[in-house]
């Protein structure tokens, strides 16, 4: 009897805390609907990239002299290519690249920008003169352009790609992080705790990296779609993904272009996915920015 009180009385709490979630989750999607929108694609696309490639119909490399050029019918559901390989396949697979290729640039680019943006607005100086030369000098260069660049220098292949691109977008976060740090640093709590004999590091570990998290949000979120768009140009480019990585990108390099006005469906359905997820992404990262921004939260 002892047992099943205390059993009850450890379920109670949970019912409020999951309703609780639960009307946060609604009143989100009814202020921004456009936002929920955004959510329900990246969950959607993350979950045919998780378990997707374990369902495809059709062997995603596999050629068939027969099935080339198909239109979408009851066995392809969105056509064959010139090598007569399923588009719907190929699309599925795609996801997972692309999602790949965003979330872990935009992950590094955020941990690095961040360390060297706190500490550039921290420490201040000589040090952060010539950080903010180098965060300058890196995006004056447009973004595709010096891709295409380090591509060239790197050589191509997926983690080189994630390399250009978190070395890409690191100033973003670099100059939105010191701008928050820069702000941070003089507030009372921070004062208080270097006159209590609190090291930089701990000052910089517990009270300012903390309080820039809604900033990096608001970055990261705006720069994931950029970010998948330019992995996707790289790819039509030819100095992005190699062959054997199927991505969205490069389903619309090569004999896609020339074969495009007789069979559009061989173009139509990756680039409708690559329009789909950043549309979903930037979207979201809105209605994000809305929300942690005070001064947009009442719009």
């Amino acid at each position: 009897m002892a047992e099943e009180q205390k059993i009850q009385a450890l379920d109670t709490p949970a019912k409020p805390l999951l309703s609780g979630r639960l009307r946060k989750w609604l009143r989100f999607a009814r202020q921004k609907p456009l936002g929920a929108t955004g959510v329900a694609i990246l969950v959607l696309t993350a979950i045919i990239g998780v378990i997707g490639p374990s369902m495809t119909p059709h062997e995603p490399l596999k050629a068939d002299a027969y099935a080339i050029l198909l239109s979408p019918n009851n066995i392809y559901w969105f056509g064959t290519d010139v090598m007569g390989r399923d588009i719907l396949t190929r699309v599925i697979l795609g996801a997972r690249v692309s999602l790949y290729v965003g979330i872990v640039s935009m992950l590094a680019a955020a941990t690095l920008g961040s360390i060297i943006g706190v500490t550039s607005g921290y420490f201040g100086g000589k040090y952060d003169i010539i950080i903010q030369r180098f965060v300058d000098a890196l995006s004056a260069f447009p973004s595709l352009l010096l891709a295409i660049a380090l591509m060239a220098a790197f050589g191509q292949s997926l983690n080189n790609i994630i390399l250009a691109l978190a070395i890409i977008f690191t100033p973003r976060f670099t100059r939105v992080i010191r701008a928050v740090t820069l702000s941070l640093k003089e507030v009372p709590y921070i004062e208080a705790a270097r006159t209590i004999g609190c090291s930089n590091i701990r000052i910089m570990a517990l009270h300012v990296f903390p309080n820039t998290f809604a900033s990096v949000m608001v970055v990261s979120t705006a720069s994931v779609g950029t970010m998948i768009i330019i992995e996707a140009s790289l790819s039509f480019l030819g100095v992005g993904t190699p062959s054997h990585i199927i991505s969205w990108g490069a389903m619309l390099s090569g004999d896609t272009q020339a074969y495009f006005s007789g069979a559009p469906w061989i173009g139509i359905f990756p680039g409708m996915a690559l329009t789909i997820v950043v549309f979903g992404i930037n979207v979201f990262g809105d209605a994000l920015r809305d929300i942690l921004d005070p001064k947009l939260r009442g719009r």
